[in-house]
């Protein structure tokens, strides 16, 4: 049960401070992402678009190469 637990449950938890305003950087709470227990192995084929925050973007397609033409600033 303990193990099932903590790979069914407690791996998709995400602590937060609630108290932080919404527009405070240190509240992510809101942000969207993928959460599996595990690895989650995908080829660069795989992925048809990368979004990231605008002043990320030169700095993401230069150390990731491969998805370079995938990379886009988030709206």
């Amino acid at each position: 049960m303990d193990d099932a637990f903590t790979q069914q449950f407690l791996a998709f938890i995400k602590p937060f401070n609630s108290e932080l305003p919404d527009n405070d950087p240190n509240n992510f709470y809101l942000e969207r992402e993928w959460r599996r227990y595990g690895n989650l192995r995908f080829q660069p084929d795989d992925v048809s678009r990368v979004l990231t925050e605008r002043s990320y973007v030169d700095r993401l397609k230069s150390e990731r190469a491969v998805y370079a033409n995938k990379v886009f600033a988030a709206p």
